[in-house]
């Protein structure tokens, strides 16, 4: 709602492109700024160069926000099509863009994405998928805006915030059918496992052939206890890359045949030390990619 707001007020300056390319940067910077400062935090662990990265991503992510804003406002201008049609749609190609820009992708970040929170509503998605639901949520809060806008105008404001109500009702509706309906069957009981290990000691070289083991050790006592039909180590529980630590590989290989279990784990790219994930199956001792 407030970058619609800011659109609609940016069209009336005499300079309409500066002022919308100034109001989406600004934009940008605060919404992302909010949105992302775990970065640092997160990050500063490891090198205090996060500051930087984070300060790269906003100025990136808030050019994009700009140049939404300024492509926005020149369609509407140009063109006289409601900013009804124009901002949904340029939002939801926003929010597809920052999910797929290479290093600096967010694939989680998208409007569609906060509705995960609630499961009745998100039960759409499984005809529409996440940019769906960002497309629905941006003409819901597009159409509030101008209801705000146009609220002197009674017959605006109720055909505005009632196409929302109803679009709201009719989500819930689906999603309740969807859930009573939909036939729920167990695939398999899946143990999760990570030592509780901070930052710093899971990057002390000293300390990560015991983590290794701490991993190994945890998930036989799963295998004695539930007996899963899957292991996972989350997201970079290995503290090292495995092709520099072939050991470790191979005593992670022997674990899942000899357990007959098969592991999925979080390691590091031998090529760009960027985040991967591994299938460790339990009928061959190699990694499956």
């Amino acid at each position: 709602m407030p970058a619609v707001l800011l659109i609609v007020k940016g069209s009336d300056d005499p300079l309409p492109l500066r002022k919308h390319l100034q109001y989406g940067f600004l934009f940008g910077l605060l919404s992302n700024g909010l949105l992302l400062h775990w970065m640092v935090f997160a990050l500063w662990h490891y090198t205090p160069l996060s500051v930087l990265g984070y300060a790269g991503t906003l100025l990136l992510l808030s050019f994009l926000n700009a140049a939404l804003f300024a492509v926005c406002g020149w369609i509407v201008r140009a063109t006289g099509m409601s900013i009804l049609v124009a901002f949904p749609a340029l939002w939801t190609a926003l929010d597809w863009m920052v999910g797929h820009f290479a290093d600096l992708r967010f694939p989680w970040l998208g409007l569609g994405t906060s509705l995960t929170g609630f499961p009745t509503v998100v039960q759409a998605a499984d005809i529409v998928g996440a940019r769906g639901l960002t497309l629905f949520l941006a003409l819901a809060n597009t159409a509030l805006a101008l209801a705000w806008i146009g609220r002197r105008d009674r017959r605006r404001l109720v055909r505005m915030s009632g196409g929302v109500l109803i679009g709201v009702m009719l989500a819930v509706s689906y999603g309740a059918v969807r859930e009573r309906t939909l036939e729920m069957r167990p695939l398999g009981e899946v143990v999760l496992v990570q030592p509780n290990v901070g930052a710093e000691e899971k990057w002390d070289r000293t300390r990560q052939d015991t983590i290794v083991r701490a991993l190994l050790t945890l998930s036989a006592a799963a295998i004695e206890e539930v007996f899963p039909d899957l292991i996972v180590w989350p997201e970079v529980a290995v503290p090292g890359d495995l092709e520099r630590r072939p050991y470790w590989k191979r005593r992670i290989s022997e674990f899942a045949l000899g357990a007959n279990t098969p592991m999925v784990v979080g390691a590091l790219h031998s090529e760009d030390l960027s985040g991967s994930c591994l299938l460790y199956t339990s009928d061959a001792a190699d990694d499956q990619g």
